[in-house]
Order: structure tokens, then C-alpha cells, then sequence
């Protein structure tokens, strides 16, 4: 088996999380952004394979993250609202320099879920793929999940839009919990609608 390529360290950690990236996707074509952030302990072990010289946690909580005053890099990100110790690479236009890393030889070998891949393919995922995922959050988040019970890329089933039906129709009527009604994704207003109206005829 060919020796594995080291790199300068910094271009090891955008390497590693762009692998991380790939090998979700590779594993499930649905992911959306929430399965993009990753923990920074596992980049840096990773990363560690791949880097010349010695990973450092700064390289992933400051000097790479621009997120980061102390950044001098915009490879990662530190947006994830419900941790934001997670990272995920930053798109290749997110800002205007110092995305990604220059020279990459596109014909270099990585490792991926078990196969190999060239850089090329690599970046081809990057390029192509990955902005498709980081902005389908923006979709998903258009529509507030049935009393904060969200599932990222998820329609709610039949079962429950009833249970939420019933809980709107208990809740009428009352100020109180009134308040607590969420509404459900835009896609199913139609539905809600047609179930209150029937339920309107039958009360007549």
C-alpha cells in the first residue's frame, strides 16, 4: 500500500473535514446540514494522518475557523446554534479568500470510506454537492417543526398532523394555551385547513 501524503497541517484539517463531509453524503444522499458539523477532537485525529507536524486544537477552535477572531483561515466554520464547539467546512464562496487551499494537487489519492478517491473527486463534492446540503437547511427551517419536535428535512406524517389537529382544537378557546400553538410546515397548511373545515360542518 502507497505511503499516505502529508500535508502542511492546516491543509490537512480542510482535507479531513472535506472527507468527513463526503464520506456522510456517500452514506446517506438525503443528509442535510445539521449531518455536515462535526466534533472537533474527531478532525483532529484525522487530520493527524494526513498533517507534517502536529495537530493543535487551536487549528480547529481558532486558527482555521472564521468564526474565530483569531482566525487567519476561512476553511471551517463554529455556526452550529446548538453547539458551536462543532465544525463544518465552509462553502468555497462563503468569503471572499482563504476558503479552501490553494494548490491542492487534483490528482493526489485520499482514502474514503474505505476506497480511494483523487483530490479531483474530492473537490468536485465540495464544489458541486456540498452547497446543495448546507443550504437545505435554509428550506427545512422555512417551516417550524409540530411543537418544537423538529426533524431537519422531514414532512410530518398523518398520524401527526391529527395529533396536532386535535391539540389546535383543544387549545381554542383558551388564551393560555393558545400561545402554545406551533404552526406546522407550509407544505401541510392545506391539509390542516380542510381538516378544520370539516370539523366545522360536522360541529353545525
Amino acid at each position: 500500500m502507497p505511503e499516505t501524503k502529508k500535508y502542511p497541517v492546516n491543509t490537512a484539517v480542510w482535507i479531513t473535514t472535506a472527507l468527513l463531509a463526503a464520506e456522510v453524503y456517500d452514506n446517506n444522499t438525503t443528509c442535510d446540514k445539521s449531518d455536515m458539523y462535526f466534533k472537533q477532537n474527531i478532525i483532529i485525529k484525522q487530520a493527524q494522518e494526513l498533517a507534517e507536524g502536529s495537530v493543535s486544537n487551536a487549528r480547529c477552535s481558532q486558527w482555521c475557523c472564521a468564526d474565530h477572531e483569531d482566525s487567519y483561515n476561512n476553511y471551517l466554520r463554529g455556526d452550529f446554534e446548538e453547539n458551536h464547539s462543532f465544525r463544518r467546512l465552509s462553502l468555497i464562496n462563503e468569503f471572499q479568500d482563504k476558503t479552501y487551499p490553494e494548490n491542492l494537487n487534483m490528482t493526489d489519492e485520499l482514502m474514503m470510506n474505505g476506497r480511494r478517491i483523487t483530490m479531483e473527486e474530492l473537490f468536485y463534492f465540495i464544489r458541486e454537492q456540498y452547497p446543495a446540503i448546507i443550504k437545505k437547511e435554509t428550506n427545512t427551517n422555512e417551516s417550524v417543526a409540530i411543537h418544537g419536535t423538529k426533524e431537519e428535512g422531514k414532512f410530518p406524517t398523518m398520524k401527526e398532523i391529527k395529533k396536532e389537529f386535535d391539540k389546535i382544537l383543544s387549545y381554542m378557546g383558551h388564551p393560555e394555551q393558545e400561545k402554545h400553538i406551533i404552526l406546522l410546515p407550509m407544505q401541510w397548511q392545506s391539509v390542516m385547513e380542510n381538516q378544520w373545515k370539516n370539523s366545522q360542518t360536522m360541529m353545525q
